[in-house]
């Protein structure tokens, strides 16, 4: 699984957030105003929802955070999919269309992969015709 870092200024109030590539890796940015030994703690809070699979999962960004603080005591008696119909449709909308733009992103990657070879051979026969 790859992971990349950024650091980059963000308001005080933003310690940092990840963000799920189409490729499968992700990306966690990490605020530079903050100490050093905040962004530490920050990444290794963004690397646990990575390792825990948390982009995965059919909650919402609030309750997937409950629980990464240790704050879910009585979140495992909630049963998002009855009681927050309306959430859990839009969760899961979001999801398969996540899902959806991964496979396209990786078909397109794929295709670009498998004709490499052909369109450098175009490129190379417009810019130096056929005498190669």
């Amino acid at each position: 699984m790859d992971i990349n870092v950024f650091l980059l200024d963000m308001p005080p109030t933003v310690k940092g957030y990840t963000v799920a590539n189409a490729d499968g890796s992700f990306s966690i940015f990490i605020n530079a105003r903050c100490a050093r030994n905040v962004q530490e703690e920050t990444y290794r809070h963004e690397r646990e929802h990575v390792e825990n699979g948390d982009f995965d999962r059919d909650l919402p960004v609030d309750i997937i955070e409950l629980k990464a603080h240790g704050l879910s005591t009585c979140l495992e008696e909630i049963d998002i999919k009855s009681e927050y119909p309306n959430a859990y449709r839009y969760f899961n909308k979001k999801k398969r269309k996540r899902a959806r733009s991964r496979k396209e992103e990786n078909n397109r990657i794929n295709f670009l992969r498998e004709h490499a070879d052909l369109f450098r051979r175009a490129e190379n026969r417009h810019l130096y015709g056929d005498d190669l």
